[in-house]
């Protein structure tokens, strides 16, 4: 996977992580864990480089063209 691409992902995380603590949206915090979890796995894939760690699988090599 490549640099930018992992960095285009962990962007648009923090803007809707902002987005949605700006706009109270989330009164009880689900989908904010849920978009942290995100963040820390993505923040790992670019730790190692691209490649995704053991046990962490990308959201984009789960979808289906």
């Amino acid at each position: 996977m490549e640099r930018a691409e992992v960095e285009r992902h962990l962007q648009a995380l923090r803007m809707e992580i902002a987005h949605l603590i700006r706009n109270g949206e989330d009164e009880e915090g689900l989908r904010l864990r849920a978009l942290l979890a995100e963040l820390e796995r993505w923040e790992a894939i670019r730790l190692n480089g691209g490649a995704a760690p053991r046990g962490i699988r990308s959201p984009l090599s789960e979808q289906t063209p």
